[in-house]
């Protein structure tokens, strides 16, 4: 949506209400560019922590059910590639907010839950709005073809969705 509707930010008479979470930004139709970007600005990936599952020794059968569960479509290193070069991106043409990754709903793509940057949530609206010239700058850069939009969050879809994960 191009427009946030005011009951949706929650600021002034709106200020007590618990509305979903939206970001402003762009779709990543490829989240790998990210990975190229990074490299292309130097971006060096995280170091490895030391894992701490136990180190058994595990049964040797070849057991192709479970190699496919276990078998992981993301690292993490990966996920920090993105946002550190994303990081880098801000820094290289010097935004006044640092932009950020977020998972968002967009139906009608493959997988409706994607990847995107963010320049702002509806949620820190009264902390200010990123500057135009950020905005051109940043549509220049990744070459978006239209200006941000907001998009439903992921994982907060919904009113009062903290009282939903959080039910204690």
């Amino acid at each position: 949506m191009a427009k946030l509707p005011p009951h949706l930010a929650p600021l002034g008479k709106y200020a007590k209400s618990k509305p979903p979470k939206f970001h402003f930004g762009w779709v990543l139709d490829n989240p790998d560019i990210l990975l190229d970007i990074g490299k292309s600005l130097g971006v060096q990936p995280r170091k490895h922590e030391e894992d701490h599952e136990d180190h058994e020794d595990h049964d040797s059968d070849d057991d192709s059910e479970d190699d496919e569960e276990s078998d992981c479509t993301v690292s993490m290193t990966d996920v920090w590639m993105r946002m550190d070069a994303l990081q880098a991106v801000s820094k290289e043409l010097e935004l006044k907010n640092e932009p950020y990754l977020a998972r968002v709903i967009c139906p009608g793509k493959p997988n409706p839950r994607v990847l995107m940057i963010s320049l702002v949530e509806n949620y820190s609206l009264k902390d200010g709005f990123t500057r135009g010239i950020d905005i051109q700058n940043l549509m220049k850069y990744f070459d978006f073809k239209t200006g941000p939009m907001w998009y439903l969050d992921g994982y907060f879809w919904m009113w009062d969705s903290t009282r939903f994960w959080c039910s204690c």
